[in-house]
């Protein structure tokens, strides 16, 4: 019973976690895309002004400061620059997309850095103002749903779901012993009652368990000790009902044994008296 007692809550106990886990990651994944979506939108509406900085910087696009700018730029989006007659100026991306075959990493339980295609984009069009008017043209094409993390992202979900890891270890281990413990309090009064059981078969009615709980577990230990306590005293009723009666047939057998042993002595006459004394006396054991 042990056994089956500690399996079944340490079964419990896994089924719990793993789905706190998942809970957790389907919760965390659906918050921190929501995080990067809005991150990514802001980044976006401050492309105008930035862009327009840059240029009026030195009068003109400086590619160095493009490229220096692409750095922060949003994994997934692209940026082509066109000059007000069309012509197209830059693309700009973030060089890290690059190195990590383009379209960056995905989220998941094992955060790795494997390419993904992405369902939706979203274009945007944004004039690029300057003392003149207007100066360039921004076209972005980024993800409607902002799922590409860049490493420092992967880095912070790869620490957090490895401390939910670790931290289901530790609830697991916990578990354990708390299963073992609580299988071991349940199951040691019962071995216990089941001794003190056989005991009582055995005629040891002075038997009792000791009482260590309250709950369903101490009931049947105090029920137990009443019931050895109401079999012993029944077992002294029974001998105080066996001495009464062989009291009751001894008087009566002792005095029919007199007046015999008086009739065959010539002590007593066997007259009708003597023979009702008797009749009296076999009545009375009737």
């Amino acid at each position: 019973m042990r056994k089956k007692l500690f399996l079944s809550s340490l079964l419990i106990i896994l089924i719990t976690i793993m789905l706190s886990m998942l809970s957790v990651n389907f919760v965390f994944q659906k918050h921190f895309s929501d995080y990067l979506t809005q991150t990514m939108e802001a980044t976006l509406e401050q492309l105008p002004e930035d862009l327009s900085t840059i240029y009026q910087a030195k009068g003109e696009w400086d590619v160095n400061a493009l490229n220096n700018f692409s750095h922060n730029l949003p994994f997934g989006t692209e940026i082509e620059l066109k000059s007000p007659t069309g012509k197209t100026i830059l693309t700009l991306v973030n060089p890290m997309q690059r190195m990590h075959g383009g379209m960056g990493m995905g989220m998941g339980m094992n955060m790795g850095m494997g390419s993904y295609s992405v369902q939706e984009w979203k274009t945007k069009k944004l004039n690029i103002y300057g003392p003149e008017g207007t100066i360039a043209t921004a076209i972005v094409r980024y993800p409607a749903s902002a799922r590409i993390l860049n490493p420092q992202d992967v880095s912070f979900i790869n620490a957090v779901f490895r401390s939910f890891l670790y931290a289901g270890l530790l609830a697991l281990l916990i578990g354990i012993l708390l299963s073992y413990w609580t299988s071991h309090r349940l199951v040691s009064p019962l071995q216990r009652l089941t001794k003190s059981v056989k005991r009582v078969g055995e005629g040891h009615l002075d038997e009792h368990v000791p009482i260590t709980t309250k709950d369903e577990v101490g009931q049947l230990a105090i029920a137990f000790n009443n019931m050895t306590d109401n079999l012993k005293n029944q077992q002294q009723l029974r001998k105080q009902f066996t001495a009464d009666i062989a009291h009751e047939l001894r008087t009566p057998l002792t005095s029919i044994r007199s007046y015999i042993e008086a009739f065959q002595d010539g002590v007593l006459p066997a007259n009708e008296e003597n023979f009702h004394i008797i009749n009296d006396e076999i009545e009375r054991l009737v």
